[in-house]
């Protein structure tokens, strides 16, 4: 059986924690799996998110295995005990499944992992830093993180720091609908993007194409797939 055939159920308290964020929010199941998002965290988490992505991908991988983590969590150090503590806690819990250990086993090969795994240390307390996004720079965030009752996934939230900072967070979640709904042959928008075409502009969230520099790449497109007469 593979790691994909299992599919660990998650508690109804997580499923329905993340059903009720605003802001980015994920769930970690007991592999280190992103098994459930909101677009905002998808947003938040672009690089783990693009178009070769696994349908679940695997944040313990990301952050100890892919250089580009140290430059974009400000609280790498932290979010690499929360990691830690969740997989020590899944093997407690799931001593006799083979997928799990494999997967431990292979982030021991890193001696980042092995030193936090050795170190054994229990969940952060999450906290305040600065975000390297590749959207929008650096982006202050507030992190939660709780460990569910069953001791094998984990609920990872994230807040600005201020009224900005949460605007700009929902800038990407808005452009993370945009590219979800252009690879489905829409526009993305919430209504306010004033995009050109018949039926566009009509997500789940607001572009934010209406304002000077909004809703625009480093090229000065707005993502929308097609015109967006922003």
């Amino acid at each position: 059986m593979t790691i994909e055939d299992e599919a660990p159920a998650l508690s109804e308290a997580l499923t329905t924690a993340i059903s009720n964020v605003t802001g980015p929010a994920i769930v970690l199941d007991r592999y280190g799996r992103i098994a459930l998002s909101n677009v905002y965290g998808r947003g938040l988490l672009f690089d783990l998110f693009d178009e070769s992505a696994p349908a679940e991908p695997s944040l313990a991988q990301y952050v100890f295995a892919d250089e580009r983590a140290r430059g974009f969590f400000g609280d790498w150090d932290a979010v690499a005990t929360d990691i830690a503590a969740l997989l020590i806690s899944a093997l407690q819990v799931h001593p006799d499944d083979a997928d799990l250990t494999a997967v431990v086993d292979g982030l021991r090969s890193t001696d980042e992992f092995e030193r936090y795994f050795a170190a054994a240390a229990g969940t952060s307390a999450g906290g305040t830093s600065a975000y390297q996004h590749p959207l929008i720079g650096e982006v202050s965030v507030l992190r939660e993180v709780m460990l569910d009752e069953s001791m094998d996934a984990m609920l990872m939230m994230w807040h600005g720091t201020d009224a900005d900072q949460d605007s700009r967070l929902g800038f990407v979640a808005n452009w993370q609908a945009i590219v979800e709904n252009g690879q489905q042959g829409g526009c993305g928008c919430g209504g306010s993007c004033g995009c050109g075409g018949e039926g566009a502009g009509q997500g789940e969230a607001a572009c934010g194409c209406g304002g000077e520099g909004a809703g625009h790449d480093a090229d000065g497109a707005c993502g929308c797939g097609g015109s967006c007469n922003c």
